[in-house]
């Protein structure tokens, strides 16, 4: 397993993780009432949840701002550090440094991963009716878990916006 490799806000070239386990442990213990995953889970097993989390957020969020260029020249390999995002009072985020609340976004993803997969497709995805003789039923969309928490998005929705998933055709056989 590749170990961890928090972006401190230097535009890394391979970080992988936007909170350390050191951070995440200590957001949980400080910040929820229940968090049996967590505690529950290995120290291997919160790292990868912690890279997951990183990664996931990369893709489910176009962060506002730009992309940080460090002066090496070299691409980072996250999309934080950026330039040009403000936080809530409109005061401009430093381009070497990765906020608290990316930190514990990224903490709260992972617990959320741990807890289950919140990137499985739904069992029922591509019925609207099912009818079985005399029995029909409708699926209700709304009952599906959303791969970003609202919990998670409430954190981080003041610095970007929610990418559009890629439409997919489910086939059943």
């Amino acid at each position: 397993m590749a170990e961890i490799e928090v972006e401190y806000g230097t535009g890394s070239t391979t970080s992988n993780s936007y909170c350390s386990l050191a951070t995440a442990d200590t957001y949980h213990e400080e910040h929820r009432l229940h968090v049996s995953d967590w505690t529950g889970a290995t120290d291997d097993d919160k790292e990868i949840a912690l890279k997951w989390a990183t990664w996931l957020l990369d893709d489910l969020v176009e962060w506002d701002g730009y992309k940080y260029n460090n002066t090496t020249g070299a691409i980072q390999a996250l999309e934080w550090p950026r330039g040009g995002v403000t936080e809530k009072s409109g005061i401009f985020i430093d381009t070497d440094e990765i906020p608290t609340w990316l930190q514990f976004a990224t903490a709260e993803m992972a617990r959320y991963l741990i807890a289950s997969d919140r990137t499985l497709e739904a069992k029922t995805r591509g019925y609207s009716w099912l009818k079985a003789g005399n029995l029909s039923m409708q699926i209700s969309k709304t009952d599906r878990v959303a791969t970003m928490p609202d919990a998670v998005w409430n954190m981080v929705k003041f610095y970007g916006t929610k990418t559009k998933a890629q439409e997919r055709t489910l086939e059943r056989m």
